[in-house]
């Protein structure tokens, strides 16, 4: 056969692996559009055929500079109007630039900046390495079959837990499997087939026709309602038996049953334009079960909008020496789906300040006992302007306290102790004996605490799937601290509060939401900040003699926010930049027509990011050489010590090795091939003790002739004869 027909089925063949991996990644599309995670998705046929062309070139660098041509051009025609090709790249590029100072600026402020031409990119990236291991998987038809299997069982998914139902998705990739199967057997047996009555059309033509009827029935015959239930919204994913759905986190006050996992509900319930950022204190309990938490005792008082808040003299004591700042917040519902009847505001409310024009509550009743404010159910659209005192950093007047009697309980008030160190009478020892062996020996009140909290945020894990739910006979802070030991805000919180009273500390347990996040398009007073359900939380509030209550959050990741400290001039929460407050935006998106780049003045200050990067490689150039000039000899104790990598047979042949090679290259060894006999002049000249040195040769040889393996503690033993002695030439050698 001539050389340009042996070629010609090889090309044939790329050419379909590859239409056929692009209309099977293809298939992915719509589905992520509907589920909103992705935009235009036709536009990205485009980048596809780009990558079938690719598929013509043998050569993995042209494909590679063919995707890079496709990524850049996609960017280029969606997100940059320029007069020209070049301009269009050098604009993205800048752009791109930009957009990593800003991402990287994120990461150390908290926020979340636009990136939406980056992430564009990093989406078509992606999808180019995925398309790659596709056709990769496409030559290998286990792997092939494997790749489909998951893929119809994530559409399969996507279908029984969602409102969006691929079905179309789903048929066409089981179509391609088996096309794309019958295209790698075709080729697999053309070399066995007679050039003669066109075999590609006898073999393809019934495959083809096989398809097409396949198709033709699944899409005709009528299509019955789901025979069996979905089982995942009966599972519970915390406990694997029967129960409810997967929660979504917001905020709740039945707090009596704790538990089990949820998924993050990021839907705005609030909006508070405020000077600071602050948590926002919600409903406070006193009371646990074992199982959750109740409210304790309650004193409503009636208040009216503009009337000072009578304030319990047990959380606001002005005269303790821990500063106070006053903040006013002006507090806006978002959703109707916040059905609580209570009225968010930071740690102590002063006044309730009326707003006729934004319908407020109605009536308002302050608990004395916690200085909770109540209310009906707001609803919507309605606003609130409180004013609230806000604590400064109290570490420096918490840490001067005086230390606490022997009997703890005996430095509270009978009111506070009575309360606030309630326990139901089946709670686990071992909690007790865990909180006393971390605060053994402790007098202060404040360290006590802070080492509650600091090891809770340490030695736990914060996680909000897998979470499980405890028995009826399973105590639920105990569950936490010594089986799953892994759980978000409420299992933290409730195990500090619970730790606490089990060593007569007072404690009571805090739901409200976070400080949200900051809105970078209110141009208005102060700053605007948009809290979610997501946002919702838990803490714990500590009472101190002489200054009263005291929040703390041992949650990983979580930090407690504070107003500014006006003695030292310094804030204590670093209020972050101005970020989004919706979601990231998709992947891929289509802009506006007659959009701009947001970063097209920018100018890369190459000149300044070079002589960093110099100053940056001097600097730890010559601390890694000052480094190395202090320890040099420790480095060169501890690479000899490492050369016995562990204490296994293994180990004790290349230790000894190492042993003879270093005595011969100091000068104590002259024979070319010694034994470990042979050393015993070198042992005597460095003072290792004679049975030391008897036990380090029989050991040896029983390894290397005899073939007995030395048990793990002999061979320490012997290595502690070894390690001496190398120590010992290295220090006389210096």
């Amino acid at each position: 056969m001539p050389q340009r027909y042996a070629d010609q089925p090889n090309l044939l063949f790329r050419l379909l692996i590859g239409v056929i991996a692009a209309a099977w990644l293809y298939a992915f599309l719509p589905p992520m559009q509907k589920l909103g995670l992705l935009q235009g998705a036709s536009t990205i046929l485009a980048v596809l055929l780009m990558l079938v062309f690719g598929q013509v070139f043998r050569w993995r660098f042209v494909r590679l500079v063919l995707a890079v041509v496709a990524i850049i051009g996609y960017a280029v025609v969606w997100w940059v109007h320029a007069p020209n090709l070049f301009a269009s790249v050098l604009v993205l590029f800048r752009e791109n630039w930009h957009e990593i100072l800003l991402l990287f600026h994120s990461f150390q402020a908290n926020s979340r900046p636009q990136t939406e031409p980056l992430q564009t990119e990093l989406f078509l990236s992606v999808l180019v390495v995925v398309y790659w291991l596709v056709v990769y998987a496409a030559l290998r038809p286990k792997l092939w079959t494997f790749y489909n299997f998951l893929a119809v069982l994530v559409l399969g998914i996507v279908d029984g837990n969602t409102s969006v139902h691929p079905n179309t998705s789903i048929v066409v990739q089981l179509l391609l499997f088996v096309a794309l199967l019958g295209v790698v057997q075709f080729r697999r047996l053309s070399g066995q087939l007679i050039y003669r009555g066109q075999p590609f059309v006898r073999f393809f033509l019934p495959l083809t026709a096989l398809l097409l009827a396949a198709a033709g029935f699944g899409f005709v015959i009528p299509k019955p309602g789901p025979v069996w239930a979905d089982p995942f919204a009966r599972i519970d994913n915390s406990t694997g038996g029967a129960g409810s759905a997967m929660r979504q986190i917001g905020y709740q006050m039945n707090n009596a049953k704790l538990g089990g996992s949820f998924v993050a509900n990021h839907d705005p319930v609030l909006s508070v334009i405020a000077a600071q950022p602050t948590y926002l204190r919600g409903a406070v309990y006193s009371i646990y079960t074992g199982h959750g938490w109740l409210p304790g005792n309650s004193n409503m008082s009636p208040i009216s909008p503009g009337e000072p808040v009578s304030k319990s003299t047990l959380q606001f004591q002005p005269k303790s020496g821990v500063s106070y700042t006053p903040l006013t917040q002006q507090v806006t519902v978002l959703s109707n789906n916040l059905h609580v009847p209570v009225l968010f505001a930071a740690y102590a409310p002063e006044k309730l300040v009326s707003d006729k024009t934004k319908s407020p509550p109605s009536s308002i009743d302050v608990n004395t006992e916690t200085d909770v404010l109540y209310g009906a159910p707001l609803t919507r659209g309605q606003t609130y302007t409180v004013t609230s005192y806000q604590l400064q950093p109290p570490d420096a007047i918490l840490s001067t306290l005086p230390s606490l009697p022997k009997n703890h309980a005996a430095a509270f008030p009978n009111g506070i102790a009575s309360q606030y160190l309630q326990l139901p009478s089946t709670l686990p020892q071992d909690i007790k004996q865990l909180t006393q062996s971390l605060t053994s020996g402790m007098t202060s009140e404040y360290d006590m605490v802070v080492t509650v909290e600091n090891y809770l945020k340490l030695n736990y894990t914060y996680a909000t799937q897998g979470i499980p739910v405890p028995g009826p006979k399973q105590d639920y802070v105990s569950q936490f601290l010594f089986d799953s030991k892994k759980g978000y805000c409420n299992n933290f919180s409730s195990s500090m509060a619970v730790m606490l009273r089990t060593i007569g500390i007072p404690t009571r347990w805090v739901t409200g939401f976070t400080e949200g996040t900051m809105d970078p398009q209110y141009n208005g007073k102060d700053e605007r900040f948009v809290i979610t359900n997501a946002d919702a939380h838990s803490w714990v509030e500590v009472y101190f003699p002489t200054v009263g209550w005291i929040p703390f959050d041992p949650t990983p990741q979580f930090d407690m926010t504070y107003a500014p400290d006006l003695s030292s001039g310094t804030v204590a929460p670093v209020t972050p930049p101005k970020a989004p407050v919706t979601t990231p935006a998709p992947p891929v998106t289509t802009p506006a027509s007659g959009s701009t780049s947001s970063g097209s003045n920018f100018s890369i200050p190459w000149g300044t990011i070079f002589r960093v990067l110099m100053w940056v490689v001097v600097i730890a150039a010559a601390v890694g050489l000052v480094m190395v000039l202090l320890f040099r000899h420790k480095i060169s104790d501890r690479y000899h010590q490492r050369k016995w990598r562990s204490d296994s047979p293994d180990g004790l042949k290349r230790g000894i090795l190492h042993l003879v090679r270093l005595l011969m290259r100091v000068g104590d060894v002259k024979k070319q091939s010694p034994t470990i006999r042979d050393l015993y002049p070198a042992a005597r000249s460095y003072d290792v003790p004679e049975p030391d040195f008897r036990e380090l040769v029989e050991t040896f040889e029983g390894l290397a002739y005899g073939g007995l393996k030395p048990g793990r503690r002999q061979i320490r033993k012997v290595r502690q004869t070894w390690t001496r002695w190398i120590l010992e030439v290295l220090r006389r050698g210096r």
